[in-house]
């Protein structure tokens, strides 16, 4: 239903939601995956699709990397392909090709970016760390 920003629930109510969440994208992310991964790179994952959604990695290289074991991009930069945030209302050229704000535009968003190296952090070193550029 939709959610207004007056609207209150219990911390129970939001954790039951939370949990719901969390399980549907546990069941999606299982169908997707064909190899074994540590429970540290299973939520690095659940984080990215909770974030993105579980059919943005369903396409993505980051997918590809992980399920057909490829050398040719790293884990962490298939995660930093995912920084980015639309840019077409900005006034600036965020990909240098001489137009402004054209539409579909993306520009790196730092907390996008914090976020996909913290996951990707996760995945290859099972800690968690957060990062603030």
């Amino acid at each position: 239903t939709p959610v207004e920003i007056t609207d209150r629930i219990s911390e129970e109510k939001a954790l039951d939601c939370l949990w719901w969440d969390v399980r549907s994208i546990e069941k999606q992310l299982n169908s997707m995956l064909k190899v074994n991964l540590t429970q540290c790179q299973f939520d690095a994952l659940i984080s990215f699709c909770y974030n993105c959604g579980c059919e943005a990695l369903r396409t993505s290289t980051l997918l590809k990397v992980i399920n057909e074991h490829r050398t040719d991009v790293p884990v962490e930069k298939a995660f930093i392909m995912w920084n980015k945030e639309d840019g077409s209302k900005d006034g600036k050229d965020n990909d240098g090709d001489g137009l402004i704000d054209e539409p579909n535009e993306k520009r790196v968003s730092n907390g996008l970016d914090n976020r996909r190296r913290s996951e990707a952090h996760l995945f290859l070193h099972g800690s968690l760390l957060y990062f603030n550029t």
